[in-house]
């Protein structure tokens, strides 16, 4: 029987951003052996930054672009050249790209009308709710419904525009933890599984929920379940 599907909730851009920068947190507190790599081949021009993406199956993905960015910032100074202090990885980094967000503004303007004019000054079929206390309250419900129309239509055109409108996962912070030992650190599904007391099989989904999310690669197929095609 298929699982259902998981249901989109709406984050903006920052949001997306945000994790993205959970994701290469994680990898630089588990000294992540692509950022190392990053730092002693590519900054000291060993090796290209094409290969560096490549070898850990990012390549052409924001992952190389974040990469080119801060090795930029690292070479003119505005960023503090990493180190490492004690075995553990000090890297000030660039925050990755995110889509220009819009700003919502709306002015909205009415004028309260009172019941007792009705069918004298306003002739129109009754506009209020039988439950309403006042005058007052209908007109801060009018106002309030012309402001959720305007905020509906704020959020349709983002979405539109964008990919706002995600499958955000549950238990995100395991997943990314996760997802950066794997993508980052070079660990073995086998590994993570051990490391969370979780299966392997639970381990390719919760990097395919962050590969989506991400917009990452996958290195390798995943297990097979039980009744189910080896997935790709």
């Amino acid at each position: 029987m298929p699982r259902p599907k998981k249901p989109k909730t709406f984050v903006p851009p920052t949001g997306l951003r945000d994790t993205k920068v959970k994701f290469l947190n994680f990898a630089r507190e588990h000294n992540s052996s692509a950022l190392r790599s990053l730092i002693i081949d590519v900054s000291q021009g060993t090796m290209s930054l094409r290969q560096w993406a490549k070898n850990f199956g990012q390549d052409n993905t924001w992952l190389e672009q974040w990469a080119e960015d801060t090795l930029g910032l690292w070479a003119k100074g505005i960023l503090p050249l990493p180190r490492a202090e004690k075995g553990d990885l000090i890297m000030d980094f660039l925050l990755p790209f995110h889509a220009p967000i819009k700003r919502f503004s709306s002015t909205i303007e009415g004028t309260p009308i009172s019941r007792l004019s009705h069918g004298v000054s306003i002739f129109a079929a009754p506009w209020w709710d039988k439950d309403t206390g006042d005058d007052r309250e209908m007109f801060k419900e009018a106002m309030h419904a012309r402001l959720d129309h305007e905020l509906d239509q704020f959020f349709e055109k983002m979405i539109q525009a964008g990919d706002s409108d995600i499958k955000l996962p549950r238990d995100l912070d395991a997943k990314l933890e996760a997802a950066a030992l794997y993508f980052l650190c070079g660990e073995k599904r086998a590994e993570i599984a051990d490391t969370f007391h979780v299966s392997e099989a639970t381990v390719y989904d919760w990097l395919r929920e962050v590969q989506e999310l991400l917009a990452l690669r996958m290195k390798t197929p995943g297990p097979r379940r039980k009744g189910q095609a080896m997935l790709g």
